[in-house]
């Protein structure tokens, strides 16, 4: 996402410098092909700026489906089992992170972290740190859990990306961080 809102502001910059350009030679010459070119250059602009901002906005919609979050995360939707789901996806620059919360029992879990997860103990589990900004819902600590799961370079969004997870056997619930950085 980052690199969508990095080529519309070079678009958006090197459309701007040609329009003073093109703006200050058509001054001198009105009738000239500058002026045409002015036209051109503003279809161009929305033809190609348009639809990019469009996507940004139906992506940073999806970042905060906690449906979406939970299916781009995991690769499968979230099946019936799956009660009280709360879930946020960001990026910004060259980092993002994900967070889930949702009650599920242990068949999930076990379908969740079958794949890339390994068990690890709580000293070991990286709790976010306060300048990463979890959500107000997402406090493993009110829930005292007691399984712990990592999982190194999650995918491939990022070049340096871990996942941690944690599930409260008794209350049946799971919380997922994921923190990635280029």
């Amino acid at each position: 996402m980052f690199l969508s809102a990095l080529l519309v502001g070079f678009i958006g910059l090197l459309a701007i410098t040609s329009w003073i350009g093109l703006s200050l030679y058509s001054k001198r010459k009105p009738e000239s092909v500058a002026n045409h070119l002015k036209k051109v250059l503003c279809i161009a602009c929305l033809a190609i700026g348009i639809p990019v901002i469009i996507l940004i906005g139906i992506q940073t919609i999806l970042n905060f489906s906690p449906d979406y979050v939970f299916a781009s995360s995991f690769g499968f939707k979230p099946p019936a089992e799956v009660r009280e789901l709360q879930g946020r996806k960001s990026a910004f620059f060259d980092s993002g992170d994900i967070y889930l919360r949702f009650k599920a029992n242990k068949p999930i879990l076990d379908k969740i972290v079958a794949s890339k997860f390994f068990p690890i103990k709580e000293q070991f589990f990286n709790w976010p740190s306060p300048q990463h900004h979890p959500p107000d819902w997402w406090n493993p600590s009110d829930s005292k859990p007691k399984l712990f799961y990592q999982a190194l370079n999650f995918n491939q969004e990022y070049s340096s990306n871990s996942a941690f997870l944690c599930y409260d056997e008794t209350r049946e619930i799971v919380y997922f961080y994921y923190i990635g950085i280029d």
